[in-house]
């Protein structure tokens, strides 16, 4: 009986049919409960999404939004085959049920921006999914694959061309090196197959472009793109494909151009210190930076939030109601005002040691939290009021000067000396010298 209702259900979803859903629910209201019991099972709204049903794939997923992270027996989701079919209106009704689905792994660890890709389908759907889950770039499948390395080694020249305006867009340029399971970047890939045009497409752009498609870089059998480029060029290829040496040697002179005018490096002669103080000074620089690793799980960002706010929380809160309270009323002629730290008039250079390492941990702990939502929905308005929280601790600390005017002029020096600060420590780590 529940075998056949199933058949009916999916007999209404290739058809669109809204009324059949219905008249099989009064006749059993568990079959979708049955159906979502299955942990590998095509749902009816697996088969709407194959046969662009878009107002069925609507109605089901009010019904039953848990079909939407279902994988069939292929090891599919929904959105997977939305993806792959270029259906665009379906993509944006499942990613508005659950915008993390974009981050979906399935068969060999693929998300829907790698079936999209492996389809060469539509650029607006490739879109769409990046624009509701960005870090579905980051992601890579069994074979430690990005979308851009499927782009490259399909051969899908508009798709490659849309990935590297949003890796640009969003500042994931460090992408353009992540190497796949047998050592090779998107650069090795082009070249060995000989896509003339997507090496000149990869090879083009501006310095953070240029800097992150590193020609020297080798392979797992120690092979550079150069190598690669001499290893499988012969002389009856088109004119076009053996430009890609010229290609390839000219982008080596830019990187070098670029590192003389626009140096990495820390100004200083490598002869004036050792390799163990610079190893040190990098790992330093390591340990204060306050960049989210582009490969860090969604568990883990979600474990560090969690601890994050927690102690901001209680910095917050012991930094605006310290031990020992504060005074209720003026004492002393005025000396001792209302709202000053009781502990401050005991104790006071004790209480602004206290109240500077608790302001220090509050902020350290709100920069995190700032960076741990970049990128993600809603990141703007959770920054801006995550900034405001900062501001509003600062001006309230009793430590700093009674007058409006000596709070601005801390302010005003403050914000941009901590800003160059955290440029600085977020910079890119300089390499140690052989």
């Amino acid at each position: 009986m529940a075998t056949l209702l199933h058949q009916r259900l999916n007999e209404a979803a290739k058809a669109g049919d809204i009324d059949e859903l219905y008249v099989v629910l009064q006749e059993d209201s568990y079959v979708l409960e049955v159906i979502d019991k299955n942990p590998f099972i095509d749902t009816p709204l697996h088969v709407a999404v194959n046969a662009g049903q878009l107002c069925f794939v609507e109605e089901i997923t009010n019904l039953k939004p848990s079909f939407v992270r279902k994988l069939n027996p292929n090891g599919y989701s929904p959105l997977h085959l939305a993806a792959s079919n270029g259906h665009l209106e379906i993509v944006k009704q499942l990613l508005k049920v659950d915008s993390s689905l974009g981050q979906l792994q399935g068969r060999e660890k693929r998300t829907p921006l790698h079936c999209a890709v492996m389809a060469g389908g539509s650029i607006e759907v490739l879109d769409e999914i990046i624009f509701k889950c960005n870090n579905s770039l980051r992601k890579k499948t069994f074979l430690k694959e990005t979308a851009l390395h499927l782009a490259v080694k399909h051969g899908q020249l508009e798709t490659v061309k849309a990935l590297l305006g949003w890796i640009q867009e969003l500042k994931m340029e460090r992408l353009l090196s992540k190497t796949d399971q047998e050592g090779n970047t998107v650069l090795h890939l082009a070249t060995s197959l000989r896509r003339h045009q997507i090496v000149k497409m990869l090879c083009s752009g501006g310095c953070k472009v240029i800097r992150a498609i590193n020609v020297k870089a080798k392979n797992n059998d120690g092979w550079t793109a150069l190598d690669l480029d001499e290893l499988v060029r012969h002389s009856e290829e088109p004119l076009e494909v053996q430009n890609i040496s010229n290609i390839l040697h000219n982008k080596n002179n830019q990187v070098k151009m670029i590192n003389k005018f626009f140096p990495l490096t820390f100004p200083f002669s490598p002869t004036k210190q050792s390799k163990l103080a610079i190893h040190r000074r990098h790992r330093f620089f390591h340990y204060f930076n306050f960049r989210v690793r582009e490969d860090t799980s969604l568990d883990v960002r979600d474990s560090l939030m969690v601890i994050l706010v927690l102690i901001a929380t209680i910095t917050f809160e012991v930094g605006i109601n310290p031990p020992g309270g504060n005074w209720q009323e003026d004492y002393n002629n005025g000396k001792l005002r209302a709202g000053d730290p009781i502990w401050m008039s005991k104790d006071r250079v004790g209480y602004i040691i206290f109240a500077v390492v608790n302001c220090a941990g509050f902020v350290t702990s709100s920069m995190m939290i700032f960076r741990l939502v970049e990128g993600h929905s809603y990141s703007g308005p959770v920054q801006l009021a995550q900034s405001l929280l900062v501001f509003t601790y600062i001006w309230s600390a009793p430590w700093l000067p009674y007058t409006n005017e000596g709070k601005f002029i801390i302010l005003l020096v403050l914000v941009p000396v901590v800003a160059l600060a955290l440029h600085w420590f977020n910079k890119k780590p300089m390499q140690l010298i052989n």
